[in-house]
C-alpha cells in the first residue's frame, strides 16, 4: 500500500510540473502589441459585424444606429492617426501613403453618414446595400492600410 501510495504522489508530481511549466499563452510567435489606431478599428469592426446581423430588422434600427455611430467615432479618431505600415514605408512614400490613408477613412465617414440616414428613413434594404459596399471598402483598406502580419 504505501509503494502504490508513493508511485500516485510521484504520478501527481509529473504531471503538476509538466502544466505548470507550460503557461497559458506561451507559443512560438510573438504577439504584435495592439496599437491605438489597432483599438480603434477593432471597435468599429465589432460594431459592424453586429451590424451586418441586424441591418435587416427594421425594429432593430435604433440599435443599428447606435452601432453606426460608434463606427463613426472610431473612424473619426482613426483619422487622427497613422497606420503602423506607414513605418515601413521609404521616407518619399510615407506622405503620400497617410494622405490616401485619410482620404479613404474620409468616404468611409461619408458612407457611414448615408448608412445612418438609411437606417433612420427604416430604408433597411438601402442599408443592407450599403452595408455590403462597406464590407468591400473595409476589405480593400485593409488590403491597402493594413500592415502585413508576418
Amino acid at each position: 500500500m504505501c509503494s502504490r501510495h508513493w508511485f500516485y504522489c510521484f504520478l501527481v508530481c509529473i504531471v503538476a510540473c509538466t502544466f505548470s511549466s507550460a503557461q497559458p499563452g506561451d507559443t512560438d510567435h510573438k504577439e504584435e502589441p495592439v496599437t491605438e489606431l489597432g483599438q480603434w478599428m477593432d471597435r468599429m469592426n465589432s460594431a459592424f459585424r453586429k451590424l451586418r446581423r441586424q441591418a435587416d430588422n427594421a425594429a432593430l434600427n435604433p440599435s443599428s444606429i447606435e452601432l453606426v455611430a460608434i463606427m463613426q467615432e472610431s473612424a473619426a479618431k482613426a483619422l487622427e492617426l497613422t497606420p503602423e505600415k506607414t513605418e515601413d514605408l521609404p521616407e518619399g512614400e510615407r506622405a503620400k501613403f497617410v494622405e490616401r490613408y485619410r482620404e479613404e477613412l474620409g468616404k468611409l465617414i461619408t458612407q457611414l453618414k448615408e448608412l445612418e440616414a438609411a437606417f433612420r428613413a427604416d430604408d433597411n434594404a438601402l442599408a443592407l446595400q450599403q452595408i455590403r459596399a462597406l464590407g468591400a471598402a473595409r476589405k480593400h483598406g485593409h488590403e491597402e492600410f493594413q500592415k502585413d502580419q508576418n
